[in-house]
């Protein structure tokens, strides 16, 4: 389950963790978030994500210029609307992976996780 709120120049986006038994498009992953396309609305103001692990209590801060440019409409999923699905790879513990969505890749952004506890 996804549980996400927002404030004017954060979103918050938490996922429970998955185990790396699960994979899609030939992955397995350990986190998954979704950002909703009212998101990248505020992202494109200049919202910053938090994306957070649940279990062990660590968040990384993404700022708008690095996640924006992978927001593409051609990496939309068919899940609510139109929703970009973020994912922690098993294989890619230090970077967030993009869906590929109709592309074939996937796309990576570094990170730097951060314990909160």
């Amino acid at each position: 389950m996804v549980k996400q709120f927002q404030t004017p120049k954060v979103i918050f986006v938490q996922s429970q963790r998955y185990n790396g038994k699960h994979y899609i498009h030939g992955m397995r992953y350990l986190y998954w978030w979704d950002i909703t396309p009212s998101h990248c609305t505020l992202i494109m103001t200049g919202s910053k994500v938090i994306f957070a692990k649940r279990d062990i209590l660590e968040v990384c801060l993404v700022p708008p210029e690095k996640l924006l440019p992978l927001l593409t409409a051609p990496r939309q999923t068919s899940r609510s609307g139109g929703n970009w699905g973020v994912r922690l790879l098993l294989e890619h513990p230090n970077e967030i992976a993009i869906e590929p969505g109709k592309h074939w890749s996937w796309a990576y952004l570094p990170v730097h996780w951060q314990s909160l506890s």
